[in-house]
């Protein structure tokens, strides 16, 4: 094989990952009420609905606010590194899944819980897994892990889990 026909083969295998993603992310919204998105998408989101955000930011990048803010039903936010180890970074500590588990108590009924982290494929989507848990969706769950765009973190999935 050239190059060239290796190369068309992998673009055309990155556009099929690319739509099957899509295919992916309309699902969780339309049929389990979970959106996963990064923060340059989150910050001008306009909710529709009766919706909640989680906002996972750097620890040392400034937050930056949300369009519409006051037309979510509630918002919270956390900063910690996507990293799995406390030796690579700032870690998600047992007392912040404790607040994200509170706070998913106290919005269990929205329509649609929204994500975010930086990128939108690691923190959020790891935080979007223990939701999907918290509300016992097991085809939510295997959506986010099954979307080649995401990479959920465990340690953030773990430190949620571990309160319910």
């Amino acid at each position: 094989m050239s190059y060239r026909e290796e190369y068309d083969a992998r673009s055309h295998l990155e556009e099929i990952q690319i739509q099957q993603a899509g295919e992916i992310f309309r699902s969780l919204e339309r049929d389990h009420g979970v959106k996963i998105y990064p923060e340059y998408l989150a910050v001008a989101y306009r909710p529709t609905r009766k919706e909640a955000m989680v906002r996972i930011t750097d620890p040392l990048w400034p937050v930056r606010p949300l369009k519409h803010h006051d037309m979510f039903s509630a918002v919270t936010a956390f900063a910690f590194d996507d990293v799995e180890s406390p030796k690579h970074g700032r870690i998600m500590f047992k007392l912040e899944g404790e607040k994200m588990w509170e706070f998913f108590e106290k919005n269990r009924e929205v329509e649609v819980m929204n994500f975010h982290c930086m990128a939108g494929i690691s923190r959020s989507a790891g935080a979007a897994v223990a939701w999907a848990r918290f509300k016992g969706d097991a085809k939510a769950e295997e959506l986010i892990w099954g979307n080649p765009l995401l990479c959920p973190n465990k340690l953030v999935i773990e430190t949620i889990s571990s309160h319910f």
